[in-house]
């Protein structure tokens, strides 16, 4: 079985990846986590969509998962 303290940590092991890791270690620049943001963004959408859950419940178990289930994913006319 998960550890639990690793199942319940995922939202605050990605907010030190940004705040921690990209932002202090790293020193990146506004852009480059602006464009770590965004694709982070999409997977969790993506994740959402395909498990059912939010991504503020999602653990890192939940993405180490198969998330090759079909889905229906509109495309928007604006892409």
């Amino acid at each position: 079985m998960a550890d639990p303290r690793l199942a319940s940590s995922f939202p605050i092991l990605l907010q030190r990846f940004f705040v921690e890791h990209l932002g202090n270690q790293r020193a990146v620049s506004s852009r480059t986590i602006a464009a770590y943001r965004d694709t982070f963004r999409l997977l969790l959408d993506f994740a959402e969509a395909t498990i059912g859950k939010a991504p503020t419940r999602l653990t890192l178990a939940d993405l180490d998962a198969q998330l090759d289930a079909p889905i229906n994913l509109a495309i928007s006319p604006g892409l």
